[in-house]
């Protein structure tokens, strides 16, 4: 089964609510109007969870640009990413994908270059 990614428009991103209640109290895009912080023991966690992956799928793969869209340190969104399981898994996945795919647009492009490519 295919999962399928919300579009995020980068240029004139706005982080959802849901992602908003998920994010750590310092994030500089976290008003005090979105209220506690909500965990991976909150049912609410995975709309959350959906939305970090929609940003994370809409930059590549790279936590460093997701962390600037959010206004949070690559390491308070490693550790976010980190506290889920499963949302680790799927960010890993994620990131795996976007190395094959890199690998198979080098394949098409430059055939006889393979075994050259430093991934």
């Amino acid at each position: 089964m295919a999962i399928v990614r919300k579009p995020v428009d980068l240029d004139a991103y706005s982080a959802p609510r849901e992602l908003l209640q998920i994010l750590p109290p310092k994030s500089s895009i976290r008003g005090s109007d979105i209220g506690s912080q909500i965990g991976p023991n909150n049912p609410k966690f995975a709309m959350g969870m959906q939305a970090l992956l929609d940003l994370i799928f809409a930059v590549e793969g790279s936590v460093a640009d997701a962390a600037k869209y959010l206004g949070l340190s690559t390491g308070a969104v490693s550790r976010l990413i980190l506290s889920d399981d499963s949302l680790r898994k799927e960010v890993n996945d994620l990131r795996a994908s976007k190395v094959y795919l890199l690998m198979f647009i080098e394949l098409i492009n430059k055939p006889n270059s393979f075994s050259s490519l430093h991934v």
